[in-house]
């Protein structure tokens, strides 16, 4: 969640640590206990359960998507991440590099989350970040829902409500 220490206060837009960096517990018969080393995604979730099952991700399936099984996930991948709004956050975390692209603003940046673990000082992004970045949004936009109908320039997120005092409030 974002609590406003770093200006965000919600977690739909919020991509620093404390919003992306979340616990993943898999459990069960045949689960070594283990803990990663490595950084991973939710999208490796499928490709992790389907390899406890045996069954092997195509080579189009590989080449289709970045995730993996956590079973050999390996160092140095690129994980893609987006905000819920398109418009508010896209990038990656590589290793101890993330990369942010703020769409609405333009504004794109790096963290060294080793030297800088709390995500207080953006750095300018290097050439090799930019051609990642320019390749990871792609990446998102070829997986993105053609018909998307949830995007906010057209929805009214919340009706509008009057609301009088010591009265019921009802949708206008």
């Amino acid at each position: 969640e974002g609590f406003g220490d770093k200006t965000v206060r919600q977690h739909a837009t919020n991509f620093f640590e404390e919003g992306l960096h979340v616990p993943w517990v898999i459990a069960g018969p045949g689960v070594a206990a283990r803990k990663l080393a490595v950084a991973v995604s939710l999208a490796d979730l499928a490709p992790t359960l389907l390899a406890l099952l045996g069954v092997q991700l195509t080579p189009q399936a590989l080449a289709a998507t970045p995730a993996r099984s956590v079973l050999d996930a390996a160092p140095g991948r690129v994980l893609p991440f987006g905000c819920w709004h398109d418009g508010r956050c896209q990038g990656f975390v590589q290793d101890h590099a993330k990369i942010v692209h703020v769409p609405d603003t333009g504004e794109a940046f790096a963290y060294d989350l080793a030297a800088d673990p709390e995500e207080r000082s953006p750095r300018a992004l290097t050439r090799g970040q930019r051609a990642t970045l320019d390749t990871v949004e792609r990446t998102i936009a070829a997986h993105r829902a053609a018909r998307w109908l949830l995007r906010r320039d057209h929805v009214d997120w919340y009706p509008q409500w009057d609301c009088a005092q010591d009265k019921l409030c009802t949708p206008r």
